[in-house]
């Protein structure tokens, strides 16, 4: 079986192509725009979702079965049709390309596969079962949402912005991380109440 380590990849503006025009292919095209990656379809029709997204100039369409020279340009590929034979078909010739592939049924011969994902601001998370129950993947992924609520992503942005000022303001490597622990153990509700005053306050004294 093969091992998936995760990784945290810049799709904006990444040339990434879907082959399959369907729900499958919709569920994927959804989270290749959310974090920005330019799409393009590859089919002989899309289903409603998709032809709406296509109307918006959110995707391309490229309105053929799949060939070789639909690879041109691409750096991700994502086989969604409904038959596990042309997936199995599109990754392996991708990976003679040297292209990553995901097969959505398949991931044996996926070079890549999807975790089931929550993104809220710029707090992402993932949870995989290296393919082998995206159920359960996506049932854990649930619990994870409900535990860090909408709230986390304040204040994983304020956080970010004292760790910039805190990088201007304090050389010393160890001290900065002693006081980015303190206050990340504070909690989002403690943090968030903190005026600037005081952030300054803990900053100086370490």
């Amino acid at each position: 079986m093969s091992e998936f380590m995760p990784i945290m990849i810049d799709l904006e503006n990444l040339p990434c192509l879907v082959v399959g025009g369907g729900k499958v292919a919709r569920r994927k095209v959804i989270q290749l725009i959310r974090f920005k990656a330019r799409v393009t379809v590859s089919d002989t029709k899309l289903e409603p979702g998709l032809q709406k997204f296509h109307s918006k100039g959110l995707i391309v369409w490229k309105r053929k079965r799949f060939s070789l020279f639909d690879f041109w340009g691409q750096k991700l590929i994502i086989a969604a049709t409904d038959d596990p034979q042309t997936n199995r078909k599109v990754c392996r010739l991708a990976a003679g390309f040297g292209l990553l592939c995901n097969a959505v049924d398949d991931a044996q011969v996926s070079g890549f596969i999807f975790p089931a994902i929550h993104k809220q601001g710029s707090l992402v998370l993932s949870v995989s079962t290296q393919g082998l129950s995206p159920s359960l993947a996506r049932k854990i992924k649930r619990e994870l949402v409900l535990r860090y609520g909408a709230v986390y992503q304040d204040f994983v942005l304020k956080l970010g912005r004292i760790r910039k000022r805190l990088y201007r303001m304090e050389p010393d490597f160890k001290k900065r991380k002693r006081i980015l622990n303190r206050l990340t153990n504070l909690g989002p509700d403690e943090l968030l109440k903190m005026e600037e005053d005081k952030v300054e306050e803990w900053i100086r004294d370490g």
